[in-house]
């Protein structure tokens, strides 16, 4: 009899000032609510600066998250949709020392597995529509079924 898995979520947020991290605890508040039903099987909230080099001098940190958004690359290119907000650019122009190519991070960002394949990031854009983490959260809440083809969809 094969088994039902539930898809493993990680939400990644932009350390942010006090008092400005309202919309991440939110999400946060309403991951664990889906946790605590069943609906995902967990939820990892991770950090990740405004941006991260990709060249020059690294720390293993730094390696892990551009690893990372690698694999989200991977995804976008295979499911024919966009991340505009990681945005590869030219940093440490100046006085900041010397040029390297770095990669912006959104402030936030959700990454949905399923039986250890990725397979839903946001925000992206998909046929000239944005979706945000928020919709695939609005969406499991709403008991959007695995497979569900409605927008945006739930992959689970």
């Amino acid at each position: 009899m094969p088994t039902h898995t539930r898809p493993e979520v990680e939400l990644w947020i932009r350390t942010l000032q006090t008092g400005a991290g309202e919309e991440h605890d939110r999400l946060r508040r309403r991951l664990a609510a889906l946790e605590r039903r069943g609906v995902v099987d967990s939820v990892r909230v991770r950090s990740w600066p405004r941006e991260v080099p990709l060249d020059g001098p690294t720390t293993p940190r730094d390696r892990a998250i551009a690893d990372r958004v690698r694999a989200f690359e991977r995804w976008a290119a295979r499911a024919g949709v966009s991340l505009p907000t990681f945005e590869r650019v030219d940093a440490g122009v100046g006085r900041m020392g010397p040029e390297y190519t770095a990669l912006t991070l959104p402030r936030t960002a959700l990454a949905v597995t399923h039986e250890g394949t990725l397979r839903w990031v946001a925000p992206c854009v998909e046929e000239g529509v944005e979706h945000a983490p928020r919709e695939w959260v609005e969406s499991a809440e709403m008991g959007a079924d695995p497979g569900d083809e409605t927008r945006p969809v739930l992959v689970v």
